[in-house]
């Protein structure tokens, strides 16, 4: 999880309350107004700062990038600081201008972000009149498209921030100057169409000298010269246009120029150049060749690829003709469909002689309708004079493409409405890319692409950057390609940034990408960003799946468990899902198929996750993403309540002031579930606490690890839990949280003994003993006594553990505690076995077991059971022993409590050893080790070595039992003055003079040493 909390807000009305009050200008010199007119920006740093940052408004720009862009990688030391500073007096001088600086000029981590409505920078105020143009156009209303056009236009004051040159800004620069030329082109078109020719000639007259390479304005400027009767002249325009094409690059004009040279000379051209629309003429078929040229760097898809292939041939064998053949190629953003669309078309376009179309719908964002695709499909077949009506053109396109062999690629749609009009004919196809499965599709054979492979990854950084993916080995390369989580796009724009920076390292863009926060920048490279694909997915989705996604984000989890994202928006799952659904089939999100629980768990690429936080940042405030992960928090507090109360729990049921969201109404969950439950949720409930500690929400910080303290134990995952309470302890200190600190206390000692750090756990317990003691919390100072009675049998100071044991039952029993009593006569069984007092050791651990029998607590009365059959094998009764660890073991199993099995397997050994049967007994033996060593239970591997170093010497293998017994000592050495290293002592006395092993052994060696 995630959390922010500064105050600032991308609400825009916010800012100041006079936000709408500037203007920015960059399609012309840079300036900014107010009303009361320009705002100054001195300086060209300044200017070029603000340039970057409106370039990218409601976008956080790292500080690299704008040192990339200030000094055109050639920063001085002070580059960072120097930055800082420039965005001070930037914030001044918009302060003049009347906004609120810090809310318009927001600090982020690792960057800035220019926080400004859309309506003040008149680049989108360009895009929003060119886009309703674009409308006016395919509804037929060319009058209006020209006056929109005519404002967009109008809005241009000249070259796109002139006097900002920067290698830095180039770009951007040649991408709005394109933009500029593009609406000229459309205007005049528009103006041709309304049978204004004679105005415009002036206009196209200079654009041609200006944009000599651009054929539709050589086009258009023909058009108008016959339009005005002026024949001589547009043929003149022709030569002038081949003479320059010929001379600059060597090939004649296009297709379309030279068909309206010959209809000029036949005298076919219309002279009023469609004031109306004309009948529909067919000129000389034309055979389109529109497929982009394949990709250099490609890397081979051989499944997928076979799966396309494998559709069309099988239509081909079946002679089926009664529809096209139908592939859709869907995935993620950046997984490489369009690649692989590319590819196979090229393999396939010996098929279709009839040609082969090309066309980028745009995804949600971008949309393109169907209708100008068809005007450019019919205009690539010879098509003139295609209608405006939308009617009149998809009849026209079903005409055109009947019975031909057409191959059609249909790259990035949004949904089917955008392609079924563009269906080619009977014997034509349609190959389809959409991050959408487009499931409404009759008959489409649909072919998921996801990452790639990692060794593929690799080989395709390597052909994107070179000898340095190489040069760093394997491993580098693979950690690379981890951070692009192998999607195509990533690794093109990582390689890409490596090749563009030569002084640069494999490691160094690692380091880099390890920051969340700053991969989706150093992910862009020209025209290849990574941010700006996955904005085509998300942007087109509804306002709920957009929110329950930025906040699911927030959580940096790599799952998302199926209760989640209703308690990140506060409603029931039933009204979340179908905002799920969306993000889902924009493949945005998977899911995983209900596991043993019957629980989903949603999952996002971390690409994806750092996009959806980013947004997060900017759409949200940071009091709604807080609320947002507080109740996420709830609710995993909420399932950890029920782990509270299982029979076997050590500490008593208490209940805390941290947040609850009612989580177990969508995930309930059974006792006997819930180890299964927690090892499934290990990760995101340690994500959680991590959370919890990092927003001061201390109750929840120390409620989380108590009441999973018995699954803890299950799985012996005691050391990230006192990772947790460590930090925990910590700020609860410097917060003075004295009710905290003495939970945490406790809940640290009892993970630092199972951790065998017992002189920190000591100091944890006598802390929290004192502390509850003041509190009045006697029950609680129980279970702290209790533990420092433990500790002191562990480190062989029997009389302090007497009397910590005696004081702790003393608590117990005054405050009515049958488990907290049942736990104390258990270890003073312990404690009298340890002496030889085998008989009080029996009744004690008798005793313990009918508390936890009457406390309903199997696995407390399991351990009792363990150290009975140690009573009685010791004792020589190895019926009785056999009998109390079958009933442990039956226990331990219904619990689910791994570490008390593993101790069942080592006692059940020792009993195998003394009744000479050493083949069970190095079975079980080893069995335990294995759990113990794995599990980092440094206790019970010393008594498995132990007890193995017993057996080796029973068979006669003395250097073994030497290596074992050397190892299981410097265990035990490192625990205290534990007892066992008494008897390890007389053990190895007469094995070889007791010379210690020179180190300790390999962990792997003593898994092959063999009494057989």
């Amino acid at each position: 999880m995630r959390v922010d909390r500064g105050r600032v807000s991308c609400n825009h009305r916010a800012v100041g309350g006079r936000m709408e009050n500037l203007r920015f200008r960059l399609m012309g010199p840079l300036e900014v107004w107010d009303r009361g007119g320009p705002v100054p920006v001195s300086g060209r740093g300044q200017q070029l700062l603000l340039a970057v940052l409106l370039l990218n408004a409601n976008q956080v720009v790292t500080i690299q990038r704008l040192v990339d862009a200030l000094w055109e990688g050639d920063p001085p030391r002070t580059a960072v600081g120097q930055i800082r500073d420039r965005v001070r007096r930037l914030r001044a001088a918009l302060s003049r201008g009347g906004a609120t600086s810090d809310a318009l000029i927001v600090t982020r981590t690792g960057g800035y972000l220019l926080a400004v409505p859309p309506s003040v920078v008149d680049i989108a105020e360009f895009d929003r009149l060119t886009a309703q143009a674009r409308t006016a156009t395919e509804q037929g209303r060319d009058e209006v498209a020209a006056s929109l056009l005519d404002r967009a236009i109008g809005l241009w004051r000249g070259s796109p921030m002139a006097g900002l040159d920067s290698s830095a800004l180039a770009a951007e620069l040649l991408a709005l100057e394109e933009r500029r030329v593009a609406a000229l082109e459309e205007r005049i078109s528009v103006k041709l169409r309304c049978g204004r020719p004679a105005e415009l000639v002036p206009e196209l007259t200079e654009l041609v000298a200006e944009h000599p390479l651009r054929e539709r304005l050589w086009h258009q400027l023909m058009t108008a010269l016959h339009a005005c009767g002026r024949v001589a002249a547009a043929l003149d325009a022709y030569r002038q246009a081949h003479r320059i094409f010929a001379d600059e690059l060597g090939i004649e004009p296009g297709e379309a120029l030279r068909d309206l040279e010959r209809a000029i000379l036949r005298g076919t051209a219309s002279p009023h150049a469609r004031t109306a629309a004309p009948d529909t003429e067919w000129v000389a078929p034309r055979v389109p060749r529109q497929l982009p040229p394949a990709c250099a760097d490609l890397v081979d898809r051989p499944d997928e690829f076979a799966a396309i292939m494998s559709a069309f041939d099988g239509r081909a064998a079946s002679d089926e003709r009664r529809a096209p053949v139908l592939v859709v190629i869907t995935g993620p953003p950046g997984a490489g469909k369009s690649t692989l669309a590319v590819e196979a078309a090229h393999a396939l376009r010996h098929r279709y002689p009839a040609g082969q179309f090309f066309a980028e719908l745009g995804g949600g964002l971008h949309r393109v309708p169907p209708t100008e695709i068809q005007r450019r499909f019919l205009r690539g077949l010879g098509v003139d004079g295609v209608p405006s009506d939308a009617e009149e053109r998809t009849a026209l396109y079903r005409t055109a493409m009947a019975d031909r062999e057409l191959l059609v690629v249909l790259d990035d749609a949004a949904d089917e409405a955008q392609v079924r009009p563009l269906m080619s004919g009977c014997g034509g196809a349609v190959i389809v890319t959409s991050r959408h499965r487009l499931a409404g599709l009759a008959g489409a054979v649909v072919i998921p692409v996801g990452a790639l492979l990692p060794a593929q990854a690799v080989e395709l950084l390597t052909r994107v950057a070179g000898n340095r993916v190489v040069a760093a080995g394997r491993d580098g390369a693979e950690e690379l390609a981890a951070h692009c989580e192998y999607l195509p796009l990533a690794l093109r724009a990582a390689g890409a940034r490596l090749a563009a920076r030569p002084d640069w390292q494999v490691g160094d863009l690692v380091a880099r990408m390890a920051r969340s926060q700053d991969r989706l920048d150093e992910l862009a490279v020209g025209d290849l960003a990574v941010r700006a694909s996955l904005a085509v997915s998300y942007q087109p989705l509804g306002p709920t799946a957009r929110r329950v996604l930025r906040r699911m984000g927030l959580l940096a989890t790599a799952r998302v468990p199926g209760w989640a994202p209703a308690a990140l928006l506060d409603r029931v799952p039933a009204e979340v899902n179908r905002a799920l659904d969306q993000a889902i089939e924009a493949h945005l999100l998977s899911v995983t198929a209900p596991g043993p629980l019957g629980q989903p768990h949603y999952r996002m690429h971390d690409l994806v996750a750092a996009y959806a936080a980013e947004r997060a940042f900017v759409e949200e405030t940071a009091e709604e993403r807080e609320a947002a992960l507080i109740r996420v928090l709830g609710g995993w507090l909420c399932l950890a309540d029920r782990a509270a109360r299982l029979p076997y729990a050590f500490f008593p049921v208490l209940t805390g002031d941290g947040p609850r969201w009612p989580a177990d109404q969508a995930a309930p969950l059974a006792p006997a579930a819930l180890p299964t439950w927690y090892d499934i949720e290990r990760d995101d409930l340690l994500a959680a606490a991590s959370w919890a500690v990092d927003a001061s929400q201390l109750d929840a910080a120390w409620e989380l690890p108590y009441h999973l303290h018995p699954l803890i134990t299950v799985w012996s995952d005691w050391a990230p839990w006192r990772q947790v309470c460590e930090r925990a302890l910590h700020v609860a200190r410097q917060a003075g949280d004295r009710h905290a600190e003495s939970r945490l206390l406790l809940i640290l000692g009892e993970l630092l003994v199972h951790l065998s750090e017992l002189e920190q756990a000591r100091d944890c317990l006598r802390r929290a003993a004192h502390l509850l003691g003041q509190r009045g919390e006697s029950r609680l100072a129980g279970y702290a006594w209790n533990l420092l009675g433990v500790i002191a049998r562990l480190t062989g100071d029997l009389v302090a553990a007497e009397s910590s044991l005696a004081h702790a039952l003393e608590l117990f029993t005054a405050t009515g505690d049958v488990r907290g009593a049942a736990h104390v006569q258990h270890d003073l069984g312990i404690q009298r076995f340890r002496q030889g007092r085998s008989g009080e050791a029996a009744a004690e651990l008798l005793h313990s077991l009918a508390g936890f029998e009457l406390a309903g607590d199997k696995r407390g009365g399991a351990y009792s059971r363990y150290w009975l059959a140690q009573v009685h094998r010791d004792a020589g009764d190895l019926h009785l022993a056999t009998e109390q660890l079958r009933r442990a073991h039956d226990d331990f199993a219904a619990t689910a409590d791994g570490r008390g099995l593993a101790l069942v397997r080592c006692e059940q050994g020792r009993v195998y050893r003394t009744l000479g049967d050493f083949t069970l007994a190095e079975t079980d033996l080893r069995a335990a080790h294995r759990f113990f060593r794995t599990n980092g239970d440094r206790r019970g591997e010393a008594l498995a070595l132990f007890s193995l170093g017993e057996l080796a010497i029973d068979v006669g293998h003395l250097d073994e039992a030497k290596r074992l017994l050397s190892a299981s000592r410097r265990l035990y050495q490192r625990l205290g003055r534990h007892p066992k290293l008494a008897e390890i002592q007389r053990l190895l006395a007469p094995i070889d003079g007791d010379q210690e092993e020179d180190g300790p052994p390999d962990p792997a060696d003593l898994d092959q040493i063999s009494f057989r």
